[in-house]
């Protein structure tokens, strides 16, 4: 079951997942993409989903994005779109022939959404997080409820400088309160986005190793950091812990309106010729280790230079 925790301050939000794919226990893939951006009328989320990923021919991946258009008209607007996937997530879940057979225990499900909207100024700091089986009261439900709920929060204005949030979902209970405090830390003092990305990844590749975590969390994982600042590029990034020759990246949404809408998937650049290309993804060394490409010098002098994963 992937953990999901998204932060953010008045600065920037980050969503960050891992990738890893697991059936009853045991690990099928560490590379399944689970998140993705949505651009719609008046904003733009970071998603991305925890718990069932296949059973039979349903992939919650294709039927999310796909489910995600459909449910954009007449509006576009977000909470109105999510409102309505709710509304779809319980249908479908009850009238699937794939998933009216899944038992329940398989069926847990829980979508995570954080942003900001722009019809707001300066844009509004929101989460959602839509779900059949979460309750964070401090367990895991064991199945599914034959029901869909959304729950919201949007940032309080107005607000103080401090304003910051961290929420999880999915495996969630192996998130302690002192990992948000780590990351809380930081955004407090609005240290720069990458910095925190840094030390959340540090986090979620500890607690993967976490008697509590079971094998259910991967350390290769996905990010998506929206800035406030409507002006800048959505950045995503993917984040191994070994070389890689090629790099993937979270799918996109685009639903704007009736003219500006459609998916874009399964994003992924790659190196045409391995064995000439230097690796595109780097695992974050200590900075006097060999740089993982192999050139011989030390990482701080090579790779280290220009990138820290």
């Amino acid at each position: 079951m992937t953990l999901i925790i998204t932060y953010g301050n008045r600065d920037y939000i980050t969503q960050l997942s891992d990738r890893r794919l697991t059936a009853n226990g045991k690990l099928v893939e560490d590379e399944s993409n689970k998140a993705a951006t949505l651009f719609c009328a008046n904003g733009r989320l970071a998603f991305g989903f925890t718990g069932l990923a296949k059973t039979f021919e349903f992939e919650t991946r294709k039927w999310l994005l796909q489910a995600l258009i459909e449910c954009a008209p007449p509006n576009y607007t977000a909470k109105e779109m999510l409102d309505r996937l709710c509304e779809r997530a319980t249908n479908d879940f009850n009238s699937i022939p794939a998933l009216v057979k899944t038992p329940k225990a398989y069926k847990r499900l829980s979508i995570m959404f954080s942003g900001y909207l722009h019809h707001h100024d300066p844009p509004l700091a929101v989460y959602a997080i839509m779900t059949n089986y979460q309750n964070f009261d401090n367990k895991l439900v064991n199945e599914a409820r034959n029901q869909f709920t959304c729950s919201y929060w949007s940032e309080v204005r107005p607000n103080q400088d401090d304003f910051n949030f961290v929420q999880k979902a999915g495996l969630w209970t192996a998130f302690t309160d002192d990992d948000a405090d780590k990351i809380r830390s930081l955004l407090k003092r609005r240290v720069p986005a990458k910095a925190v990305l840094d030390k959340s990844i540090e986090i979620i590749r500890k607690i993967s190793e976490r008697p509590i975590a079971g094998g259910l969390i991967g350390k290769q994982l996905s990010s998506i950091t929206i800035s406030r600042d409507i002006t800048k590029n959505v950045e995503s990034a993917y984040h191994s812990v070994s070389v890689k020759h090629e790099s993937v990246m979270p799918d996109i949404v685009f639903a704007q309106g009736a003219k500006s809408h459609g998916v874009v998937e399964n994003i992924k650049v790659e190196a045409v010729d391995p064995e000439t290309t230097p690796p595109m993804v780097f695992p974050k060394v200590p900075k006097n280790q060999p740089c993982p490409c192999k050139s011989g010098r030390k990482y701080k002098h090579c790779h280290g230079k220009h990138k820290k994963n």
